[in-house]
């Protein structure tokens, strides 16, 4: 909401905002009912992006573009959850596909090729910066794991049950 109410920083706020919704797509521990509501969460957010130009081609490329995205990641889970390496990519190749493929004039900003390139440089900044949180907290998720299950029996050890 803030990018719609101010417009010199629209672009940083809009891009928090994408920020936000596609960082909880990749989260591998979801339900199939709680990853698509994510996904109706994301999608209604990029049709706000396109009111009155739903039969532009950027918005029929971009949406197909994002549906197959969606089905990949969710089917994909396991291996792009944990992984920084695959998680990056994903998440800007997603924006470069929101940013690169609006129309000229949507939610009152203005996006040229230049500043649609530069929102995408600035969420590859912040999906970036977010890269090291994120592989700390999958170790501390197997280091867990290890101290509260028996390693030959994948079963909880007395500390576990204690706790």
């Amino acid at each position: 909401m803030a990018g719609y109410a101010g417009s010199v920083n629209a672009i940083l706020y809009h891009n928090i905002g994408l920020f936000i919704l596609i960082l909880a797509l990749l989260d591998e521990d979801t339900s199939i009912w709680e990853y698509l509501i994510r996904c109706g969460l994301l999608i209604n957010m990029w049709c706000q992006y396109y009111v009155n130009n739903f039969v532009q081609w950027g918005f029929i490329v971009s949406m197909v573009v994002l549906l197959v995205t969606l089905v990949l990641v969710r089917h994909y889970r396991t291996k792009i959850g944990p992984n920084f390496r695959y998680r990056l990519p994903i998440a800007v190749f997603l924006a470069a596909d929101f940013w690169f493929t609006l129309p000229s004039r949507p939610a009152g900003m203005v996006v040229t090729p230049g500043i649609a390139a530069g929102a995408v440089l600035m969420f590859f900044l912040m999906k970036l910066s977010t890269g090291r949180q994120q592989r700390r907290f999958f170790q501390n998720l197997v280091t867990e794991h290890l101290a509260n299950y028996d390693e030959l029996t994948s079963t909880k050890n007395f500390t576990a049950y204690q706790n």
